[in-house]
């Protein structure tokens, strides 16, 4: 009897790592379905260009070798942006004999990156849209100017006059999706609307698929080829009277696109949006005339939906003669890969 009491805790303990065993091997079979479904099947090589703009001045010399220096100056990525490296490196070990070079240093600093996020829909400053004088950035564009767009009550293509800015970020950056086209290309961020297929329905620009078709002034239909990512400055949203706009990187480029993003179905929310800054106008005539005088301009009505700016920062504080440039490299590299 007393070897039955004590085998019955010895089967309940292996059962137990048994059912540990199992669950562990559930959880790495669903991580390895999780990694392969996400990354595919064999490995990925990713090839990450990095410019350098930076300058490194020597701040204390011993014996004619310099013992404290500081790298100021710019790291730019054509994936994410630009950085500001502000990099001091102190000198942790040298030569044994006098005035022996350094061979080992500690670096502390920061690498520092400020932008807007994508929870607004917008377009990039350089973007073109077409007026009766011709083309036109979109950076360049005032209240009361007049962009070609679509009335849908007729079909017609027609001049509609910008009535408001709801959005226009002179100096933000950020990523967005970079459209090819038959026509050429489109860069706009993820949520914002775009007129697809035949029946000129918008979606967000993140659900497009290539073979998907957009609209373009002429009436014809412009495939789209391929869908990439491209960082820019600036983020700009104009409303205009008929609440839409053609817009791309060049003239030849421009599709149709909503002023509204973030709202599945922008055509339902149109009569409204005009309502409200119909009666404002009434009792705040200058509703409109804030971006004149605000380079980071929101419309006070909508100001609610924009993020905030966020800040990247690297923080760089170590011992290792790694230069920092080449732990953002990793570091970025780990997050591509990732």
């Amino acid at each position: 009897m007393h070897n039955l009491k004590a085998t019955a805790p010895q089967a309940i303990q292996t059962e137990a790592a048994s059912m540990v065993a199992d669950a562990r091997l559930l959880v790495f079979v669903a991580l390895s379905l999780c990694s392969v479904s996400l990354q595919g099947c064999g490995g990925h090589r990713h090839r990450i260009a990095f410019g350098f703009d930076v300058e490194v001045r020597c701040v204390r010399q011993e014996l004619g070798h310099c013992k404290t220096w500081k790298q100021q100056g710019r790291v730019a990525t054509p994936e994410n942006g630009n950085f500001h490296a502000d990099i001091n490196y102190q000198c942790t070990e040298a030569g044994s004999l006098i005035g022996k070079q350094c061979h080992k240093w500690k670096q502390t600093g920061t690498m520092e990156q400020h932008y807007r996020g994508s929870g607004w829909g917008c377009l990039p400053g350089n973007a073109t849209v077409i007026t009766p004088n011709g083309p036109l950035p979109l950076s360049d564009v005032m209240i009361g100017d007049k962009l070609l767009g679509v009335d849908h009550s007729s079909g017609e293509r027609v001049f509609s006059k910008v009535r408001a800015w709801l959005h226009r970020d002179m100096d933000s950056s950020t990523s967005m999706l970079a459209l090819r086209t038959e026509a050429g290309a489109l860069v706009i961020s993820d949520k914002h609307n775009v007129a697809a297929g035949k029946g000129g329905s918008y979606v967000y620009a993140s659900s497009l698929q290539v073979g998907q078709t957009l609209w373009a002034p002429n009436g014809s239909q412009v495939a789209l080829l391929e869908i990439g990512r491209e960082f820019v400055q600036g983020l700009f949203s104009p409303l205009t009277d008929t609440s839409n706009f053609f817009v791309g990187a060049t003239q030849d480029s421009t599709v149709l696109v909503h002023s509204f993003a973030h709202c599945p179905w922008p055509r339902w929310f149109e009569m409204g949006v005009h309502a409200l800054m119909s009666v404002t106008e009434l009792f705040w005539h200058e509703v409109h005339e804030g971006y004149k005088h605000d380079r980071h301009y929101v419309h006070p009505l909508f100001s609610s939906l924009v993020d905030a700016p966020e800040q990247y920062r690297y923080v760089v504080d170590t011992g290792s003669p790694m230069p920092v440039a080449e732990r953002l490299m990793q570091e970025t590299a780990d997050t591509v890969s990732g």
